[in-house]
């Protein structure tokens, strides 16, 4: 054996001189709170984890009752401060206001002894009104009429409230006559739909053009 290697007497004595420092630790200081903040300097954090193609992870799968599916959804009451459970999640901003659809109209349209009923958008022109009763007359109940034919609106007197051109001519008793307006221009015909209440309109067509 080496020589060198055996301590000495005296070096003995000169080491027990200067004992081993004692650590302060709590024993029961959590091993995480030791170990964790003096090693974790020597590793490094890696943030990028997706541009290693050979790294493997593995999912770990969720646990009994985890699943997001089994939250309900809460709107708050900002009255009382309380949270309800909603049962529909779509939210609609308060000062959205969706307006009704305009209700259609509704027509009854008459040709010498020939009564048809319509129903139609309340934006439909005059010439497209006129095109769909020269359909119904001609095309599908074989009643002959000429493309300059004019409608009239029958209305009794006084029914009116915005002034329309003056009656043609009025029919039947005094007490049951019926004013006949000739529907000459596009704006005369989207006066009578907007004054609409709602009621059927009664029309009726006469197989001559109309004067201007």
């Amino acid at each position: 054996m080496d020589a060198s290697r055996i301590a000495s007497p005296a070096r003995k004595s000169s080491l027990a001189a200067f004992p081993r420092p004692h650590s302060h630790l709590d024993p029961l200081m959590d091993e995480a709170q030791m170990f964790g903040r003096d090693y974790l300097s020597d590793f490094d954090i890696c943030s990028d984890l997706g541009e290693d193609s050979d790294l493997e992870l593995d999912t770990l799968p969720p646990r009994p009752g985890s699943s997001l599916d089994s939250f309900e959804l809460v709107d708050s009451d900002s009255s009382t401060g309380r949270y309800s459970a909603s049962s529909d999640s779509t939210f609609v901003p308060p000062d959205i206001i969706f307006e009704k659809a305009p209700e259609p109209i509704y027509l009854k349209v008459a040709h010498k002894a020939s009564i048809v009923m319509l129903r139609a958008p309340w934006n439909t022109t005059l010439m497209d009104l006129k095109r769909r009763l020269y359909d119904k007359f001609v095309n599908q109940q074989g009643i002959f009429l000429s493309h300059t034919f004019s409608v009239v609106l029958a209305v009794r007197p006084g029914s009116l409230d915005s002034p329309l051109p003056s009656p043609l001519f009025e029919r039947g008793p005094f007490a049951e006559r019926t004013e006949m307006h000739l529907i000459r221009r596009e704006s005369e015909w989207r006066r009578i739909v907007a004054m609409n209440d709602g009621s059927k309109i009664t029309l009726r067509v006469l197989d001559t053009p109309p004067s201007y």
